[in-house]
């Protein structure tokens, strides 16, 4: 059984990994010869990571305290609320884009008022951040809430117990105990963003500079060269690897909850 067990796990491996190798053995950075292509590069790669950071700080921010809600407290319509979480994550992201167009588009049933203030939202820079927005966010929200329900609730009674407010028994306990799972949360939310392409293609459009992300940019070039396509794939691998080097060197620096000392 032990050897049937690593030998599937092998050969996961090998069909996930597969298509990583195959783009690094098979990149020539001679390829890139123009500066058109070296700039389209560049500008593509500053606006995918200046937009996958800014998403994943707001959704922080703002998903947070829903998932502390969905995790903790009880309320009338919870269970319905709850499972509307996961729609985003079900859907595929060109639904996504298409509803985002319908709803803040120059015609849609709330751009348009948008629009005739002179407000645009759809084909901007913030078109994609809200795009990645709306299909990241959900991923934090589900992971961080499985994270925070983990926390025994013995430990925030004796919080309370002992005098400590709601908000001092969230910030001092359950927070820090679930710190694992929130940087978790918020590693899968920007590896997510960065990734992003249905949803960002039908309602940001794909203008260099502007809404062109890196996912994007290698689309476009896939059609007329690839060669040029497979060294910018080689470059977001690169990106990502790095990303996710510095992720997990913080989930082994500051994932593990700490001793509870002066949380009450």
């Amino acid at each position: 059984m032990r050897y049937l067990l690593i030998a599937l796990t092998l050969t996961y491996l090998a069909a996930v990994l597969g298509p990583m190798v195959a783009i690094v053995l098979k990149v020539d950075p001679k390829t890139v010869r123009v500066a058109h292509s070296l700039e389209l590069v560049r500008m593509a790669l500053v606006l995918t990571l200046k937009t996958s950071l800014i998403v994943t700080v707001l959704t922080v921010v703002l998903c947070l305290p829903i998932a502390i809600c969905l995790a903790r407290l009880e309320f009338r319509g919870k269970t319905a609320l709850d499972m509307l979480v996961d729609v985003p994550i079900a859907l595929p992201p060109l639904v996504l884009g298409v509803g985002l167009l319908l709803l803040w588009g120059r015609r849609g049933m709330v751009g348009q008022y948008l629009d005739a203030m002179g407000i645009q939202i759809s084909f901007t820079t913030l078109a994609v951040c809200v795009a990645q927005f709306v299909v990241a966010s959900p991923y934090f929200v589900r992971i961080a809430q499985s994270g925070l329900q983990a926390v025994p609730r013995e430990l925030e009674d004796v919080a309370r117990s002992l005098g400590a407010r709601p908000l001092r028994v969230w910030a001092t306990v359950t927070l820090p105990m679930a710190r694992e799972a929130i940087l978790a949360a918020t590693i899968t939310c920007w590896a997510r963003a960065v990734s992003e392409f249905g949803a960002t293609l039908m309602f940001a459009g794909n203008f260099p500079g502007r809404s062109q992300t890196m996912p994007l940019a290698i689309y476009v070039t896939m059609q007329f060269n690839i060669e040029d396509a497979v060294l910018m794939s080689a470059i977001m691998l690169v990106f990502a690897l790095a990303g996710f080097a510095a992720a997990q060197h913080l989930l082994r620096r500051y994932g593990r909850p700490r001793a509870l000392a002066g949380a009450i």
